[in-house]
């Protein structure tokens, strides 16, 4: 099924290769496609008709975690304006509507999007895995 497909062990090689010219296509994440399309590599991001899931990256302190006033102080750092400018100057969407993404990256409200059940995700963990190697192994 994926005979014709060039599976890579690093999602920042993909856009090397399509920058390149080695692959005409490659999937990856939004801000490693950025990186090449910034340096004025004949690179352009597309987004699914069908959507595409936007899971933000999350963050956490542990229940009784020794710094937990530390983690605390981090988080709100983070999400301060000023971090917010440091994660866009990335490439990363910001999580902070007065901070502005990439301009050279479509505006959010553009991009098709379909739900993402984290549950159901997280309850199907193992299959899904079990699924993926097969499917790799078949490919290899």
């Amino acid at each position: 099924m994926l005979g014709n497909f060039v599976l890579s062990d690093s999602s920042g090689a993909v856009p090397r290769f399509v920058n390149d010219g080695e692959l005409p296509i490659g999937i990856t994440l939004e801000d490693a496609a950025l990186r090449y399309k910034e340096g004025g590599g004949p690179v352009t991001i597309v987004y699914p008709s069908e959507g595409t899931a936007l899971a933000p990256d999350a963050m956490a302190i542990v229940a009784g975690a020794p710094n937990g006033d530390e983690g605390r102080a981090f988080i709100d750092f983070i999400l301060s304006k000023e971090a917010q400018e440091v994660v866009a100057g990335l490439g990363r969407r910001p999580v902070r509507s007065d901070v502005a993404s990439n301009e050279l990256l479509v505006p959010l409200s553009d991009v098709p999007t379909v739900e993402y059940d984290f549950q159901w995700a997280a309850n199907n963990r193992a299959r899904l895995i079990e699924a993926w190697s097969d499917t790799v192994l078949d490919v290899q």
